[in-house]
């Protein structure tokens, strides 16, 4: 009984064919370019919204949790039906403004005391 025939023995790859193991590819890959613009266009947003609004605490608190309310509504619906890298910019600008918000606050809240 040869080799090949029998079944205990795994079968030989051809020297010739290199062995790749198998990957997963995306079917809509992330490009940096694409988060950078969602992180841009989601930073001109907040620069302007607080440009708009005055600059109490409240206000600015207020307005921000809004924002961040409504870009990430955005961002999870652009994930889900859109384009994911722009997602991924406007979450992580979110994300950023969200702990500038904290910031604010403790810092509004510490110097008022």
């Amino acid at each position: 009984m040869s080799e090949s025939a029998d079944p205990s023995f795994p079968q030989q790859h051809h020297p010739a064919v290199a062995y790749r193991p198998p990957g997963y590819r995306e079917t809509r890959p992330i490009r940096a370019g694409l988060v950078a613009a969602g992180f841009g266009g989601t930073l001109l947003l907040y620069v302007l919204e607080t440009v708009a609004i005055s600059w109490t605490p409240t206000a600015l608190t207020a307005g921000l949790a809004v924002t961040i309310a409504i870009l990430s509504a955005a961002a999870w619906l652009l994930l889900r039906l859109g384009d994911r890298g722009v997602a991924v910019g406007s979450a992580l600008m979110s994300g950023s403004a969200l702990a500038a918000l904290v910031v604010v606050l403790i810092v509004s809240t510490w110097v008022n005391r």
